[in-house]
């Protein structure tokens, strides 16, 4: 049950965002307008006693500067600070980050985002601690992401998918199916309870299965620059 939570939820991203000439960073993290900072709020059904909290630090450019990662493990609203994600200088059109524990200069986590084309992001993503690798191809049709293709590999459990997103005529995302090109298994999950504000940035969604069971939420606060 974990892998298949895993697999989908690496393929989460791009769900509902349109481009808009917008930076790399805010298409990435679905942002529109002039967003300084984001704060996530997540919580997954296989983990029902774990939440995390992400928050998202952009400057004008539209460029993310830092993000920090947290996470609770009771019901008390309290949270840890885990790890921090910082930004290297872009290479080639690259943006390259990585992730360390707070107070540490060793490096958990590394990835990478390049935009090929209007209609095409790659984005890699290794945890060399955990033998984790991602690689992922994601393509736009209309400014809206309608296909993506993974492969990579969690310790000894390689995966292959291939993602279809399906929309409203309002361009709100109403359903995906992931593919696992391996196994030949598929899995829908519906866009559920969308929320925006006035920047038609997304404030509540959540992702239920094909029997109506909540598989993710996730929840989001904003502030944006005068």
């Amino acid at each position: 049950m974990k892998i298949v939570v895993f697999l989908f939820l690496i393929t989460l991203v791009f769900v509902s965002c349109k481009q808009e000439n917008r930076s790399l960073d805010c298409l990435f993290y679905e942002v529109k307008g002039p967003v300084e900072t984001i704060t996530e709020i997540e919580e997954m059904s296989v983990y029902p006693d774990q939440l995390s909290k992400n928050v998202y630090y952009f400057n004008k450019q539209g460029e993310l500067t830092k993000a920090e990662h947290f996470r609770s493990t009771d019901t008390s609203g309290t949270f840890d600070l885990e790890y921090i994600t910082h930004v290297k200088q872009a290479e080639n059109g690259r943006r390259n980050y990585y992730k360390t524990a707070p107070g540490s200069e060793k490096i958990y986590e590394v990835f990478q985002l390049e935009k090929v084309s209007d209609d095409e992001i790659r984005y890699t993503f290794k945890i060399e601690e955990r033998d984790v690798e991602v690689n992922r191809t994601i393509y736009y049709n209309n400014e809206l992401p309608v296909r993506s293709y993974t492969t990579g590999h969690y310790a000894d459990s390689k995966f292959e998918t291939k993602k279809e997103n399906f929309y409203t005529n309002q361009g709100i995302l109403d359903s995906s199916i992931t593919i696992d090109l391996i196994t030949k298994r598929t899995a829908t999950a519906y866009y559920k309870n969308n929320q925006e504000d006035n920047f038609g940035n997304f404030t509540f969604g959540e992702f239920v299965d094909e029997n109506g069971e909540r598989i993710y939420t996730i929840k989001r606060s904003y502030t944006y620059y005068k």
